[in-house]
């Protein structure tokens, strides 16, 4: 898992970030991002989102993004993918982030390697929450939808 979490810390750096802010109506601040960086089994993600910030009436923090995962993605398969199991406290993570398992990391369910969290591709932060989609596309490449949510 620590391999996990440092090839995720390092895709995070080495990420190319681009933005441009905007403010909707609700109050919510809206920042879209584009990230693109190697994972640890030789997967490319190529990234576009919005990191979205809303303080009132009910604060939230919230990524929502597309990935095209190209590369190696022998291990990758469609299906939807949800956080939703307490991380365990070895793994140094904020009390409350929930892991889960997905592709390529889902090669072993139950197992405590084989559960994961997210990292926020427009600042590194830890996700508290999140959903992925993933869809095979006909090129051989996958589909990454990502929604994420960061704080308690």
């Amino acid at each position: 898992m620590k391999r996990l979490l440092v090839g995720l810390a390092m895709a995070v750096l080495a990420a190319v970030l681009s933005s441009s802010v905007a403010s909707a109506s609700s109050g919510a601040t809206v920042i879209h991002f584009n990230a693109s960086y190697p994972s640890l089994i030789g997967d490319l993600y190529d990234c576009s989102g919005s990191h979205i910030v809303k303080t009132a009436p009910k604060a939230l923090v919230k990524d929502s993004e597309t990935c095209i995962v190209s590369g190696n993605v022998s291990t990758y398969y469609a299906g939807t993918f949800t956080s939703g199991i307490a991380c365990p406290n070895e793994y140094g993570l904020p009390p409350g982030t929930e892991c889960g398992t997905f592709p390529p990391y889902a090669a072993a369910p139950g197992a405590i390697d084989a559960l994961v969290n997210w990292f926020s591709d427009f600042n590194g932060a830890v996700a508290s929450s999140w959903t992925i989609t993933l869809t095979r596309n006909p090129d051989g490449t996958f589909t990454n939808e990502v929604v994420s949510y960061y704080g308690s």
